[in-house]
């Protein structure tokens, strides 16, 4: 079970560092960056579990 745990502290790093990204992208965004990083946040989990 840690390997998996490990996987996911990476995948939430990552995660966390392309989340900055896009905010920094998005911050003249017609929709607000929290609801499109939930979007994406939803987007990302399904893809990652399929």
């Amino acid at each position: 079970g840690s390997l998996k745990q490990e996987r996911d502290a990476v995948e939430q790093e990552l995660w966390r560092l392309e989340s900055c990204a896009i905010q920094g992208l998005l911050e003249h965004a017609p929709m607000p960056v929290g609801m499109y990083s939930e979007i994406q946040f939803t987007q990302h989990k399904q893809q990652t579990r399929s």
